[in-house]
């Protein structure tokens, strides 16, 4: 790894050395940006063995991804005085016994799938992270909090989450949160000032969704509900209303009625309505959407005709209407009963 001969290899990848028990100075690589360990069955420890002697390891190293290594038990920083100082996106696998993560300065995306709860702890030395997906704990503890000033994207799916609980008080960064597995949702998101994007998606156990959740969240631009299989409604009263401007409600197929706290989403310039086999009708009120500029309408069977307040939309450009019989039929030009409310 000392030679001059690889002072310009930028890229390695090592897959499936299940008898691997050491892995070379990498960190010797003066040019190596990217890096990706997969299936080192033997490697119990990361240490200043990969490292190597020199002043700085891994000194241009910029993605990292660790996969598949299911006796690697901890990873340390060696004796160089700089590790890792360009580090930006770390990847971490299918690592069970991993209980903790380096020091890593410059760090900003982090993915942990199918790995230790522990690891978890670690999150509070990397200060500098501004994306975080979290994938496939056996148990989610509680999150750790105090410590993520910066970040922007957080994404957590594929564990048994019962409740958010109080997982992001000291998020106020924050600009999108993905949510998978939820069973429930809390009845505020408090703190959360900075979220433009919030989307829930494959939540299988939730029914209903805390309307009041949206007064909170002053900056949000874009919701959206994804295979949901159970979720039926919005619950509760909502005072007043939020910056909406997307709304989109896919694979929601108990929903039978668009939720009354909708009527408040008066600044909403985008609706998207896709397979909602249970939805039969629409509300007269969503002719006070007045912004409302484009309209899909996909795959909702059983949907059979536009509302007379349909009319009052004066600033909707384009209405789109797919895998819907009976409502493509009423809005089929020139002598459809709708069809003078297709607009392109």
């Amino acid at each position: 790894m000392s030679t001059l001969a690889l002072k310009n290899l930028k890229e390695i990848s090592l897959e499936r050395c299940h008898r691997c028990e050491h892995i070379p100075p990498l960190g010797k690589l003066p040019s190596l940006t990217c890096l990706s360990l997969l299936g080192f069955d033997s490697i119990k420890c990361l240490d200043a063995e990969w490292d190597g002697d020199g002043e700085s390891a891994f000194p241009a190293l910029t993605t990292l991804q660790i996969s598949n290594m299911p006796n690697l038990e901890e990873w340390n920083v060696g004796n160089a005085k700089e590790s890792f100082p360009c580090l930006q996106d770390l990847t971490i696998s299918l690592c069970p016994k991993l209980s903790n993560l380096p020091f890593l300065q410059a760090l900003r995306s982090l993915f942990i799938s199918d790995s230790s709860a522990t690891l978890l702890g670690s999150l509070r030395f990397l200060t500098s992270l501004t994306s975080l997906i979290l994938f496939g704990f056996a148990e989610f503890p509680m999150f750790p909090g105090g410590f993520l000033h910066n970040l922007e994207t957080l994404q957590i799916g594929s564990s048994p989450i019962k409740t958010l609980s109080n997982m992001f008080n000291d998020l106020s960064a924050l600009k999108t949160l993905r949510l998978s597995d939820l069973e429930f949702m809390p009845e505020r998101l408090k703190n959360l000032n900075s979220l433009e994007r919030l989307d829930i998606r494959s939540c299988n156990g939730l029914r209903s969704f805390p309307a009041a959740i949206l007064e909170d969240l002053s900056s949000l631009r874009s919701l959206s509900f994804q295979n949901c299989k159970k979720l039926k409604s919005f619950s509760g009263p909502m005072k007043q209303a939020t910056a909406l401007q997307d709304l989109l409600l896919n694979g929601l197929p108990e929903l039978e009625h668009l939720p009354e706290s909708m009527q408040l989403f008066t600044t909403l310039r985008e609706l998207r309505i896709w397979h909602c086999e249970g939805l039969c009708s629409l509300p007269n009120w969503l002719g006070s959407l007045e912004l409302l500029s484009l309209f899909k309408i996909w795959y909702c069977k059983n949907l059979n005709s536009l509302p007379d307040g349909f009319k009052s939309l004066k600033s909707l450009r384009k209405l789109d209407v797919r895998g819907c019989p009976q409502l493509e039929k009423r809005c089929k030009k020139p002598k459809g009963v709708d069809s003078k409310y297709i607009i392109a």
